[in-house]
């Protein structure tokens, strides 16, 4: 299958946010009164969204506590998370080389939108990019396909034509549920074995490798 879209989620995938992730959450957990967590454990919510970290980190679901929460990680957010999200090795090589390509690409993730935008304009990367789906344009967020199925729908490409990039088993789910081609990522925190319980295409380990699977499916289907 030569890919006319490439979706790709962020964290771990295209870029590395857990500076401002851990700062922005043990922010708010002193600001509420929850014993601050280690980056190791912060680190391994990364891909969840907020509220479901909070809660995996805390055993707390009240939704009130959650709001007050993401309010606070909010406010340190607005004035560091762009500025500490420091893209991973080939992210712009391989945004470059798809365009020339004339791939489509899209990013779907449990981020705000926002976040994502301010960190492309900071990268000058906003016209590499089609589509961005974050958390606040879904009515459920990963591993629902919603915002999946939502970006294809935007690019308008027959969803047989589209490669879904991720790597936590979140994305590996969405890209089950929604019937589209994955390939997982090993520059997070899940391992190979983890991701081979789901359908996938390859899992590679970095986004070099990935752009040389895609560059070999390319030449089957020229030949």
């Amino acid at each position: 299958m030569n890919y006319k879209a490439i979706i790709f989620d962020f964290d771990y995938t295209l870029a590395d946010a857990t500076e401002g992730i851990v700062k922005c959450f043990n922010y708010a957990f002193e600001k509420m009164g929850f014993p601050q967590q280690d980056t190791e454990v912060i680190r391994n919510t990364v891909g969840m969204t907020i509220a479901n970290a909070f809660t995996l980190m805390t055993g707390c679901d009240d939704e009130s506590v959650i709001n007050k929460l993401r309010s606070h990680f909010k406010v340190l957010a607005d004035k560091i998370m762009a500025e500490s999200t420091k893209l991973l090795f080939h992210t712009k090589i391989l945004l470059y080389n798809l365009k020339y390509d004339g791939v489509r690409t899209g990013i779907v993730t449990s981020k705000l939108r926002c976040r994502i935008n301010d960190t492309l304009i900071k990268e000058n990367l906003q016209d590499y990019i089609n589509i961005i789906i974050g958390f606040d344009d879904v009515e459920c967020p990963k591993p629902s396909p919603e915002g999946l199925l939502k970006a294809i729908e935007i690019l308008n490409i027959p969803k047989e034509q589209v490669l879904y990039v991720g790597d936590n088993i979140i994305d590996a789910e969405t890209a089950e549920r929604a019937n589209v081609d994955f390939v997982g990522v090993l520059t997070g925190t899940t391992t190979k074995s983890e991701f081979q319980i789901y359908s996938h295409k390859k899992i590679v380990k970095d986004l070099a490798v990935l752009e040389i699977f895609i560059n070999n499916i390319k030449k089957v289907v020229e030949i």
